[in-house]
């Protein structure tokens, strides 16, 4: 295979002999993935000038002998990383001498990258590519414009920086957010190697190393950083543009501050200082409300279930927030998923008329958005005890709060039953004529249909319970509807 023959002249040559293969094997084959990837090897290697040009004719070269029927976006992206390794080259020998030089060869790069996007994003690489494209802008920026200081750097890009370059920072912070949602819920290929370079992006966001003026210390304090946003804030010169930017970068800093960068999709806010949770609240519903920003309603959603009941959203809100979500973006499940969590609450406090008939529509616009989803089986949220959004508890605060085994039967039918609420349902057989007979849970309020999990092993039907009968469980929840986990016979 092609990546077989990669790795092959990888190892038995060095970059420009094996260069030289691939443009001699793209010239018999007229084959666009051997000179976009010659053209990545030249480009590694590129020490000067000659050899970038030379990348750059094999890309276009690449784009000519294109088939119809093939994906261009690898070649974008081979475009947008070769203007990206350029830029990196020309700022590491002092070659940039302006804002203006600077927008103009990261522009080429983005809008490469932007072209090797999908619709929608499927691909980590050229998300991260632009990423690097902005911390590579933002190093030159701290140097030349901001003598080395982060204070002057956060005040340049919100005040005085060209349009152009005022959102990189919370832009890249957002990328990095798309990368880790994609090695959870898509088949993304060498997913510890696209982890590594999304972790190490993210760490240079959160801890860009400057010096403080009149000393040689290293900075790297995101408490200060978030202090510096608060306080340009409030500056009634501040344009509304420049303000939203900062109360993005609050966001992304608090969340920095309070979650491990490990790119796990799940919020770690077991280590938020108290009170912190309320104040991100805050924060993320005036981006979200005010400023219009839907791209910050998960962070809301999941934040919110942190809070405790008497501070956290009702589940009223949280309808609404989705609700707006979903009629923005229609193509992705997750709307659809928060509203089907949060009708399914309405329902199992007795508000069946309402909810009910809204409930199933999220659970069939849920179940027909995430086929493609490689973790749609896996739940992420359990209903438990408390009120509004606390109500819903994400597996890793479950695991942590018990401190017990969800490996462990016992785990569901007791040491869960602290944080989780319990419910009450019939056994219910779908009977098959050529396979063997499913039961299923039907929830007394509204009578929803609720899967059995697979840890749960109800046996068989008039030998060991019978259809019909009362049983008590727990609930979580995955894309693909309810689960039910621990079962018990009444």
């Amino acid at each position: 295979s092609f990546s077989v023959l990669l790795e092959t002249l990888r190892y038995q040559h060095d970059s420009s002999r094996a260069a030289n293969i691939l443009v001699k094997a793209a010239d018999v084959f007229q084959n666009a993935k051997f000179y976009s990837q010659a053209a990545r090897f030249y480009t590694y290697e590129s020490a000067d000038s000659p050899m970038f040009d030379l990348a750059h004719k094999l890309i276009g070269k690449a784009f000519e002998v294109c088939k119809a029927s093939e994906s261009k976006h690898p070649l974008w992206d081979t475009r947008g990383l070769i203007y990206r390794i350029q830029l990196q080259r020309k700022i590491e020998k002092e070659g940039v001498a302006s804002t203006q030089e600077l927008e103009g060869m990261a522009s080429r790069a983005l809008q490469a990258y932007n072209h090797a996007i999908t619709s929608p994003p499927s691909w980590p690489n050229p998300l991260i590519g632009k990423v690097q494209v902005w911390l590579a802008c933002i190093d030159w920026i701290l140097s030349k414009k901001c003598a080395s200081d982060v204070s002057e750097l956060i005040t340049y890009l919100a005040t005085r920086a060209p349009p152009f370059f005022r959102s990189c920072l919370s832009e890249s912070f957002f990328m990095i957010d798309m990368v880790e949602r994609l090695i959870v819920t898509q088949s993304v290929q060498d997913v510890e190697h696209t982890r590594k370079l999304a972790n190490e992006c993210k760490i240079q966001l959160c801890f860009i190393k400057s010096k403080q003026r009149g000393t040689r210390k290293t900075v790297n304090s995101l408490e200060m950083l978030i202090e510096l946003c608060d306080s340009i804030c409030s500056n009634p010169r501040l344009g509304t543009g420049g303000q939203k930017e900062l109360l993005r970068l609050q966001v992304y800093f608090w969340l920095s501050k309070s979650t491990r960068l490990d790119c796990d999709s799940s919020l770690k806010l077991d280590w938020f200082p108290r009170g912190d949770p309320k104040y991100l609240v805050k924060l993320l519903l005036q981006l979200v409300e005010t400023e219009r920003d839907i791209d910050f309603t998960p962070t809301l959603l999941r934040v919110a279930t942190y809070l405790p009941s008497e501070h956290t959203l009702s589940l009223e809100k949280g309808i609404q927030l989705a609700s707006v979500w979903q009629s923005k973006n229609q193509i992705d499940p997750l709307p659809y998923f928060f509203c089907l969590m949060f009708y399914f609450v309405q329902i199992v406090e007795s508000r069946v008329v309402d909810y009910g008939a809204k409930y199933l529509r999220a659970l069939e616009k849920c179940r027909q958005l995430s086929s493609a989803y490689i973790n749609t089986y896996v739940s992420s949220y359990y209903l438990g005890k408390g009120g509004g959004l606390s109500g819903l508890v994400d597996r890793r605060r479950l695991v942590m709060q018990t401190k017990g085994d969800p490996q462990l039967n016992e785990f569901w039918t007791q040491t869960s039953r602290q944080q989780l609420r319990e419910l009450k349902g019939r056994i219910k057989v779908r009977k098959h004529q050529k396979k063997r007979s499913k039961a299923y849970i039907e929830l007394i309020q509204g009578q929803l249909e609720i899967y059995v999990g697979k840890n749960q092993d109800l046996g068989d039907p008039g030998r060991d319970f019978q259809e019909d009968q009362l049983v008590s469980f727990v609930v979580s929840f995955h894309l693909r509807g309810p689960v039910a986990h621990g079962i018990k016979l009444l």
